[in-house]
């Protein structure tokens, strides 16, 4: 089994400008990214209670099997949409403060769980892959999630990655299309599906043990090609993933309890947005 570097192979630029060279009050709004501008870019270091209400806005969240519910990140307003698998019997019946980072766990009870799906399924970071010479391909997108897991035996599955843009599923295995790396109870894996098809499971053989940080980023770029990292480093897998062409893609967490118990997800760093906020280009 391998161990899990720390080295970065995604580096962020290095930039040129310092506070001192910018007078106060210079930095006016068009110099901003768009991205800045329109909150398509998602920042969070897990800090805070969320504020919990219904997707249908019909009141705050119940925490109700299989009931859409939305989490509004503190200090950065970003919409985490969630659905729980299995009643919510603790409040806040959602994603819950901790000092060690938001607790993405719910409920402490087997076989229950949780989808996330940052801005929603209609949200900023949806994506219709193209890659037809005749059609303009568009911008890649990245969903980056650093944390801690308590328990790793008792992680059923923690997938984070990409799925197509459908009604949510309990089982991780019932989507349609996906691509993600799933920890299972400690074992980082890839997985992906397409059309339906048996999910396909290759281990990289790496691993997470109880209480590590670790962090996992996921990019679909326009094209539908899926690059997978573990700690900065590209993890190990097997054949090159292509998302189906017109499919429509959104960024998500799922997670599931085992019958060990996982303890609590805590979530040091958060992050969804398009590739050139991480130095990336097409």
């Amino acid at each position: 089994m391998a161990s899990i570097g720390t080295k970065k192979g995604i580096e962020k630029a290095q930039g040129g400008l310092s506070r001192r060279s910018m007078k106060d009050g210079e930095v006016i709004a068009s110099k901003f990214h768009r991205d800045v501008l329109a909150g398509e870019h998602l920042f969070y270091r897990g800090k805070g209670q969320p504020l919990l209400f219904l997707a249908d806005l019909s009141g705050v969240a119940a925490g109700t099997d299989n009931v859409g519910a939305v989490a509004v990140l503190p200090g950065v307003n970003a919409h985490l949409h969630f659905t729980p698998i299995g009643t919510v019997t603790t409040a806040p019946y959602g994603p819950a403060a901790d000092a060690a980072g938001l607790d993405l766990s719910l409920d402490q009870t087997n076989a229950e769980g949780v989808n996330y799906i940052p801005g929603g399924l209609l949200g900023p970071w949806l994506t219709t892959v193209k890659r037809d010479i005749g059609d303009p391909i568009p911008r890649g997108t990245f969903i980056r999630w650093k944390g801690i897991l308590e328990d790793v035996s008792g992680v059923a599955e923690l997938a984070i990655g990409f799925r197509k843009n459908e009604a949510v599923q309990a089982a991780f295995d019932d989507y349609a299309d996906a691509a993600a790396l799933n920890v299972l109870a400690g074992d980082i894996k890839r997985e992906t599906i397409v059309g339906g098809a048996a999910t396909v499971t290759v281990d990289t053989v790496l691993n997470w043990a109880d209480t590590e940080t670790h962090e996992i980023l996921v990019i679909c770029h326009g094209n539908g090609k899926v690059e997978f990292f573990v700690d900065g480093l590209t993890a190990p897998s097997g054949a090159a993933y292509q998302f189906t062409e017109d499919l429509a893609v959104v960024p998500f967490i799922y997670f599931l309890q085992g019958s060990d118990i996982s303890g609590k997800v805590n979530t040091k760093e958060f992050e969804v947005g398009f590739l050139e906020q991480i130095g990336r280009k097409e």
